[in-house]
Parts: structure tokens; sequence; C-alpha cells
């Protein structure tokens, strides 16, 4: 989290909204008692539109 630089809560909505889409996966940590996400094929479909989106568009930097 800490190296994302996202706040818990910036995190946690944007973690929900990512699954309530269907693009990401939700499941449990017994060992850690923690939760662990994983992408959907869904997800992934939508990375790969979204780098050759990238790939087209090429938006120069403002310094």
């Amino acid at each position: 989290m800490y190296a994302s630089n996202l706040s818990w809560n910036t995190l946690r909505s944007t973690l929900d909204l990512l699954v309530n889409k269907g693009y990401a996966e939700e499941s449990s940590d017994f060992q850690t008692r923690g939760k662990q996400y994983a992408i959907t094929q869904s997800g992934s479909n939508v990375l790969k539109y979204y780098n050759r989106l990238e790939d087209l568009v090429k938006v120069e930097a403002r310094v």
C-alpha cells in the first residue's frame, strides 16, 4: 500500500470497484487472516485494450 502511494480508503474503494465490475476476484487468506486479489479474464482483457489504446494515442508530458 505504501509503495503505491495510496491511502487505505482510496485503495479499498478501488479494489471494491474492480471486484464489483468483475475485473478482479477477492479471496481470503486464512494463514495471514487477510485478503488476496487476483485479476480475472475480463480484467486482463481491459488491460490489453488499455495498452492498445495507449499505443495508439501518444500523449506528450507537459513540463
